[in-house]
Formats: C-alpha cells, structure tokens, sequence
C-alpha cells in the first residue's frame, strides 16, 4: 500500500483540528444553557404586561378618549394594588386616573367625575412616602381645587331647588284663588204648597224601593230556607246547598238594609211633604204584591 500524500495528510489533520473546535465550542454552550421555560399550564392566567397598559392609556389621553383610558388605567391598577413594589407606580396611576376623569367631566358635564377624581387622589395619602412632600402637596392642592367646583356645583343645585320649590309653592298659593267658585244666585223662596212636592216624589220613591228591598228579604230567605231542607235530605247536593244557603242569606240581609233604611227615609219624607202641601192635596199611595216583591204606587 503506498503511503498517503504529505498534502493529503495536512488536509486530513485540518479537518480533524475544526471538528475538535467545534465539539469545543457547542460543549461549554449547552452547559452554561438553563433550562426551558416551561409552557404555560392550559386555563393558567397570563400575567398581565403593565407596560403596554401604560402606553395604551396614555394614548387614549391624548386622543381624548377618556373613558377607554378610564378602564384601562382601572385595570392597570388591579394588576400592582397588591404589590408592596409597585407604590410609585400606584402614586402615578392614581394622579393619571385623576385626569382622565376631569378630562370626562369636560365632555359629559358629569359632576360624578369630580367626586371620583377626589377620592382618588384623597387615598392616595397611604403610599406617600417621606420624600414625597412636593407629591403630596401637588396633590392637596389638586383636591383644594376639586373641593372648590364641586362646592359651585352643590351651591348651584341647592339654590336651583330652591327656587322649585318656591315656584311650586306661589302655584300653590294662586291656584285655589283662581278656582274659586263664585257664589251660586239667590233662590226665590217658593210657595209652600209647591215646595212639598218633591219631598212627597222622593218618599213614594224610596217607599217602592224599599218594598222591593222587602221582597228581596222574603225571596232570599226563603230560598236559603229551601236550601238548607236540601242540604239535609240530599248528602250529595250538599255542596250546591251551601252555596244557595249563603246566597240566599246574603240577598236576604241586603234586602232587609235596603227595606229598613229606605222604607223608614221615604215615610218621613212623605209625611213632611204632605205636611208642607197643607192638605190641598192628597196623597193617595197603594202598596201591590207581584211574584218578585212589592210595587207602590202614589197619586198626587
């Protein structure tokens, strides 16, 4: 066998010399390499980048979109509430949702905002440090300031409502005025022969009336009578018995009101208005029995 080449062997022995060196180089590399980062567990909250909730709500500041800016500052909070690191952080936030609330207040006029942006900045008094003293005092004299409008705006709807209620109270005072009726004419006083007649109309009137309220009396009790002889010979019937017993006692008892009370009316009407008539007239009045009740008639 003839013995390699001496510029063979060169070559030979500079390749080996590079993958030694590249063994050398990717050794140290995968020692020094810590381990990967293990993938997130399915469901597992991902932490939240309060930087780029930072920048968003700045810009929505700038754009004028306060209540985008509102939320996510609201939600930037959440995230560094807890964190004993994050006070600075919790300090800016607080101021910056602070304006963004004043910055609402301008658009929509709502004074809600300005009580929001007070609170704000009064609980912002436990992350002040001792170094905070120009922050803290910033922030007095932005809550001097809050405490100044919103007293324009209570002042402002108190002395509104005020004047409601005085302008309710002056429509109060003049409307029964305006509403006053006016006194009715005098009536000539009639003739008392004539002045007894209506009082006699009335009485027959309420007399008829309450013959028929008498017939209500003898037709309801007579029917609860008939029900309850019902309810005692016939077991099976004694359901519908007992209601016919009720609604008969019941017209009965509303019949008897009505007999007593407009018989007893119409006699004394009647009587004062025969009395008033002087006897130039008489009153004839007959009393009829009909299969439902009474009649009665008069004649004048």
């Amino acid at each position: 066998m003839n013995a390699p080449s001496p510029t063979r062997a060169r070559r030979a022995s500079s390749r080996l010399a590079a993958g030694m060196l590249a063994i050398a180089l990717m050794v140290p590399a995968r020692a020094h390499a810590g381990p990967a980062a293990p993938e997130p567990e399915p469901g597992a909250i991902e932490p939240i980048d309060t930087g780029a909730l930072w920048r968003e709500a700045n810009t929505r500041l700038e754009t004028s979109d306060y209540a985008g800016a509102i939320e996510l500052l609201t939600r930037l909070y959440d995230a560094v509430a807890r964190d004993p690191d994050a006070r600075v952080l919790r300090l800016r936030v607080r101021w910056t949702l602070h304006e963004a609330h004043l910055g609402a207040y301008g658009v929509d006029h709502d004074a809600q905002h300005l009580y929001v942006a007070r609170d704000l900045l009064r609980k912002a008094d436990a992350d002040f440090g001792d170094a905070d003293a120009e922050l803290r005092a910033q922030h007095e004299a932005a809550i001097a300031e809050l405490d100044r409008r919103i007293a324009e705006i209570e002042e402002a709807a108190a002395a509104a409502e005020a004047a409601r209620k005085a302008e309710a109270d002056r429509a109060a005072a003049v409307a029964p005025k305006r509403a006053e009726p006016s006194p009715p004419p005098p009536v000539a006083p009639a003739d008392d022969r004539r002045s007894g007649r209506p009082l006699v109309v009335a009485g027959g009137v309420m007399l008829g009336v309450g013959a028929v309220g008498i017939g209500m009396l003898v037709g309801g009790l007579a029917s609860a009578n008939a029900a309850v002889g019902v309810f005692e010979q016939e077991p099976e019937q004694r359901a519908d018995a007992r209601a016919d017993i009720r609604r008969g006692n019941a017209l009965g008892i509303a019949g008897g009101v009505v007999a007593g009370v407009l018989l007893t009316t119409g006699a004394s009407l009647l009587a004062i208005g025969l009395r008033r008539g002087g006897g130039a007239r008489k009153a004839r009045a007959s009393v009829t029995p009909v299969p439902l009740g009474l009649v009665c008639a008069g004649r004048f």
